[in-house]
């Protein structure tokens, strides 16, 4: 589950023999946190889930509240169910493959971004996103994750490492 265009076209760098990775988009309209869980829970009704499966939900904090993402809390209570949040947005995540500070607003976030991906529009250059920058970001977001309560639903970061580091093993 993630967006349209960026998240699916950011994955597509793990491709391997020894998974498969498959996206299912939302519509537009439907990238609630409730919206997410509903397209989920469909995915995983019409495809079913074998004991070695995964289902991930990929999405940004934007403004959505505590009640926003309570269906979501509760769909992860079940096992192979997981969430790679990025606070505020996915470009955050982005970012982190470039530099390891903290942004104003989002605004602030696509600003820095552009200044590394010239021309951003929610298209990426996969070919940027070398090994090295990944496993940059992935240490930069944990550090910005190790004295959280692993989310990132009150501070500025992303747990889309998470996901990151099982698609690298």
């Amino acid at each position: 589950m993630a967006g349209t265009r960026t998240e699916p076209q950011y994955f597509s760098i793990f491709r391997s023999d020894e998974y498969v990775l498959k996206f299912h988009k939302n519509r537009r309209n439907e990238t609630s946190p409730k919206g997410l869980v509903k397209r989920a829970n469909s995915v995983e009704k019409e495809n079913g889930l074998s004991n070695a499966d995964q289902i991930w939900i990929v999405s940004d904090k934007d403004n959505w509240t505590d009640e926003h993402f309570k269906a979501l809390k509760i769909w992860l209570q079940k096992p192979q169910r997981f969430h790679a949040l990025s606070n505020p947005s996915f470009e955050y995540w982005l970012l982190l493959h470039f530099e390891d500070t903290g942004i104003s607003s989002q605004d602030d976030c696509l600003n820095r971004l552009k200044k590394y991906l010239q021309g951003y529009d929610k298209n990426l250059d996969i070919k940027v996103f070398t090994p090295e920058l990944i496993k940059k970001a992935v240490l930069r977001a944990k550090k910005r994750n190790d004295n959280a309560d692993g989310n990132c639903f009150d501070y500025q970061g992303s747990t889309v490492y998470k996901l990151v580091e099982i698609l690298l093993d």
